[in-house]
């Protein structure tokens, strides 16, 4: 009896196990992310901090283009091909035009630095660029090829590395930026023998500009949202834009879900587009799964925005235009969460320039309303930017939709 209920008890962790595993890989990078900061503020100093999160935000900038737009032909191509060596082939030669691409953005960044008011340390940034790059590269073949557990063990190897190194090299002669770039560098090169060795050589005269157009479409689509901060600095003051970047940052946790799922489903929607069989099934099923996320989403960013509102403000300071704020901003993640199915179809049609032409269509329209929202100022304006960003978010959701539907009517 006590054999049969450990053994029901194991089968129970062993399946919550298996389904937690992509949703703590998805918020892996989030944690390093605040793990290594946490380390330079405290081994260091807040100043230190600032020149870091000044370099590391150029180089994760840049590398929506080295390495974002390229993980995303990983997750599609990897997941589709038949054997190992051809997944090891695909992903070196994929590795290759990366790295071949920061290579000519790290040559750009090095003049840079006296022409632009954004202050970064070009050489400090350009060493996180490669390591960053690199390791997203490798970290993205593993969830392609649904090793979650072998990315969590390295991200928490990543963690552990950089918070370890800030600790050891805070007497030495290594920056932070140079200790957090050894510590990527040195864990994506880990990465690459459980990845394998092709047996034939890279193409070194091939490159391909999906890569390039997958990052610009992402660095275009995240847009609206990454303005949504300073615009509420500029027209509301920056009191009201504090307590709006920590609703935003605590909505952010609730995207996690989706973004899982979205791994999940990525390689899943490749092998079916491989043997060229019906997406009917798997779009349905995808749709229904975020859709009953969404709510419980919902839900949770409205309860947590009110409370941190709540306690963050005091009557009459604003606090009811930032509860509209924060039920607005609510609808916004709701609304471009529901076109992640859409958007991961493209994604494996490879269809780069598509997805980019619909999130420039989009993002333009929403820096038309920013320009008129210049003639009201303060808060109202701001109100009618997410009333804005809610729409324009529906409509990329119909255009993405409409792009699937005549992509599959194509097949």
């Amino acid at each position: 009896m006590a054999h049969a209920l450990w053994q029901v008890l194991g089968n129970i962790a062993r399946a919550w196990l298996n389904r937690s595993e992509p949703l703590i890989c998805t918020g892996m990078p989030g944690v390093y992310r605040i793990a290594s900061f946490f380390a330079v503020q405290h081994i260091y100093s807040v100043s230190e901090l600032g020149r870091v999160v000044s370099n590391m935000a150029v180089a994760q900038m840049a590398g929506f283009f080295t390495a974002i737009g390229w993980a995303t032909l990983i997750l599609v191509r990897i997941s589709s091909v038949k054997t190992r060596n051809e997944a090891s082939e695909q992903f070196f030669q994929i590795l290759w035009m990366s790295l071949l691409t920061t290579a000519v953005i790290s040559a750009s960044l090095l003049p840079a630095g006296k022409f632009v008011s954004i202050p970064f340390e070009p050489l400090e940034t350009i060493g996180l660029l490669w390591g960053w790059t690199l390791y997203q590269i490798a970290r993205h073949y593993f969830v392609a090829q649904k090793w979650y557990r072998g990315a969590i063990c390295f991200d928490v190897l990543l963690t552990l590395a950089t918070c370890g190194g800030a600790f050891l090299g805070r007497n030495s002669a290594l920056t932070p930026s140079a200790i957090l770039a050894i510590a990527l560098v040195g864990v994506g090169a880990m990465m690459l023998p459980s990845i394998g060795f092709p047996a034939k050589r890279v193409r070194l005269g091939s490159f391909e500009k999906k890569g390039l157009e997958f990052g610009l479409a992402n660095l275009v689509s995240g847009g609206m949202t990454l303005a949504l901060t300073p615009l509420a600095s500029t027209l509301c003051g920056s009191s009201f834009a504090g307590v709006f970047s920590l609703i935003s940052s605590a909505s952010a946790i609730g995207a996690l879900v989706p973004r899982a799922i979205s791994l999940i489903q990525i390689p899943v929607l490749s092998k079916i587009r491989a043997r060229n069989e019906s997406f009917d099934r798997e779009i349905a099923v995808m749709c229904r799964q975020i859709q009953q996320a969404n709510y419980l989403i919902l839900l949770f960013n409205i309860c947590i925005s009110v409370g941190l509102v709540l306690y963050k403000t005091e009557p009459g300071s604003a606090r009811e235009i930032l509860l509209a704020a924060a039920v607005l901003l609510a609808l916004i993640s709701l609304i471009s969460s529901s076109s992640v199915t859409h958007a991961n179809v493209l994604m494996v049609f490879e269809r780069s320039v598509t997805g980019l032409k619909i999130s420039a269509i989009t993002t333009t329209i929403f820096a038309v309303m920013c320009v008129s929202a210049a003639w009201i100022n303060g808060w109202a304006a701001f109100l009618m930017l997410l009333i804005s960003a809610c729409c324009v978010s529906q409509l990329k959701n119909l255009l993405l939709a409409r792009a699937v539907a005549r992509e599959i009517a194509e097949r």
